[in-house]
């Protein structure tokens, strides 16, 4: 009585899994084409349209261009949907350097991208040094910010004398503005 109507999600169909794929295969051969300057100028217009999206892609695209050198081939595409109906194609690219798994999302009637990435795929040797480069990183400013607390607090033990020389002071310009009190004047 009290539930809201359950709506059902169709099931994808070979047809519609085919044409996803093939519309991932093609943006991805598209992208890794391009000068960088021509994916900076589609960064520029997809800026201008507010198409996030599209924009956070295509840098991932430049930063991590350098890391996976030149395309080899296409490993493996995998088109999967999710409960609200949309659809993700994973392809699975290897490249000189490094695979790199390449995302693209469109919405259920596949008329928005939901989402589009690459990510390099690093080796576990590679994620553990650049853990080891964080670790030194982060300890050794730890440390250094301890040693500047430690010196900031060796100083307190000069507070006394700057405070110890102001009371002096104060207390010599205290005696100077004192008014002198004349004698009294003897009884004529």
């Amino acid at each position: 009585f009290g539930c809201a109507q359950q709506s059902t999600v169709e099931p994808m169909t070979p047809e519609t899994e085919a044409s996803i794929g093939y519309l991932a295969d093609s943006m991805f051969q598209q992208i890794i084409s391009m000068s960088d300057e021509d994916v900076q100028d589609l960064i520029d217009a997809y800026s201008e349209q507010q198409d996030t999206i599209m924009v956070n892609g295509l840098n991932a695209w430049l930063s991590s261009e350098e890391d996976l050198g030149e395309f080899v081939g296409v490993k493996s595409t995998e088109v999967t949907q999710d409960t609200a109906g949309d659809y993700t194609a994973s392809i699975l690219a290897e490249f000189e350097q490094r695979d790199c798994e390449f995302t693209l999302g469109v919405n259920r009637r596949m008329t928005k991208y939901t989402n589009l990435g690459f990510s390099p795929v690093y080796t576990m040797n590679e994620l553990m040094m650049e853990g080891l480069g964080n670790l030194v990183i982060g300890m050794g400013v730890v440390f250094v910010v301890l040693i500047f607390l430690a010196w900031v607090i060796s100083l307190f033990k000069y507070i006394h004398v700057f405070t110890d020389k102001a009371e002096k002071k104060h207390e010599a310009e205290e005696k100077k503005a004192e008014p002198v009190i004349a004698a009294p004047a003897a009884p004529a």
